[in-house]
């Protein structure tokens, strides 16, 4: 098992094949990415979008998904409908949405 980066917790390790092990879950995306997506690089997104496939069992092309954080939040639904074959394109949108939400949210509690 690897770690992704430095900022990864010792549950968030990657298999040696590269694959999300099946009990990480959705807390090995959350620790793997930035906080702010729109700081996310085009990496990130790759990832991003990677982990929620397989996790909700979406078809998506990451080639589709070429772009960095900026360019991924300013995605509207039909963006993302697009981008996603199987018609579960909402489920990428409305986790960012609540991605960006917990961002905005989050640093008003500081």
């Amino acid at each position: 098992m690897i770690a992704i980066d430095q900022n990864s917790c010792e549950r968030c390790f990657l298999d040696k094949d590269g694959k999300i092990p099946a009990d990480s879950g959705p807390h090995a995306i959350d620790c793997w990415l930035p906080r702010d997506p729109f700081t996310w690089s085009p990496w990130h997104v790759k990832w991003w979008v990677y982990a929620m496939s397989r996790v909700y069992s979406l078809s998506v092309v990451l080639p589709m998904f070429e772009m960095n954080g900026r360019g991924l939040c300013l995605l509207s639904l039909p963006g993302f409908m697009y981008r996603e074959q199987t018609g579960k394109g909402y489920l990428l949108y409305y986790d960012l949405r609540y991605r960006l939400w917990k961002k905005f949210h989050k640093e008003d509690e500081c």
